[in-house]
């Protein structure tokens, strides 16, 4: 995800001014996960790129600009915000934002998703910028098979413009046990057996 926004940021169309613009919103479900899980995520992949500045004073931005070597700037303010609870809604009234990466969606309020998204395509200004791109990004660990997550992803129901991908498990059943499953996201970054060690002494259902 930190990625394809870096990608969106470097490739947004640029305006009249050879300026390439944009806004990104980066959101958690609570303040101590964004500041201890996502900001350092993030801060892994942009603070050795030397192309931003940070105001870790609240509301907490990273500003980002740089040459391009054909001559265009890109610049752009990505925002870390934090949702508690429905009650959040109101902190993404007002913002006009160029794309959205939700991580941990399933720790999200669907309430506070729906007016995140309806933030975006609002900068830059179609005037400014009539064929810019836009996008919405979420990442989330497996959720209850009754969350609206869940219901969405699993039934089939999400709008035509929306795009689901379901990496494989950690472990797969074989038989009555389970075992390791080499197809398995993120196995070269993990110790040997790290998903497998996991299964001891846990019920199906937390393991599924």
């Amino acid at each position: 995800a930190i990625n394809q926004i870096l990608r969106q940021i470097h490739n947004q169309v640029p305006d009249k001014n050879h300026v390439r613009r944009s806004r990104w919103c980066i959101a958690r479900n609570s303040l101590p996960d964004l500041l201890s899980t996502t900001i350092p995520d993030f801060r892994s992949v942009v603070d050795g790129m030397n192309i931003g500045t940070w105001n870790l004073q609240s509301p907490i931005t990273w500003t980002c600009k740089y040459r391009r070597d054909d001559g265009t700037t890109v610049e752009c303010d990505v925002l870390f915000r934090s949702f508690d609870g429905p009650q959040d809604v109101k902190k993404a009234k007002g913002m006009q934002l160029t794309g959205i990466w939700v991580d941990e969606l399933s720790e999200f309020h669907k309430e506070n998703f729906d007016m995140l998204i309806g933030r975006v395509k609002r900068f830059p200004p179609k005037a400014q910028v009539p064929d810019a791109r836009f996008e919405c990004l979420a990442t989330s660990n497996a959720c209850a098979r009754d969350h609206w997550l869940a219901e969405i992803a699993l039934a089939h129901k999400a709008p035509d413009n929306w795009w689901i991908g379901i990496q494989p498990g950690g472990v797969v059943g074989q038989g009555n046990k389970w075992v390791e499953n080499l197809t398995a996201e993120n196995r070269r970054n993990l110790p040997h057996n790290y998903y497998l060690d996991q299964c001891s002494g846990k019920k199906e259902s937390w393991i599924r």
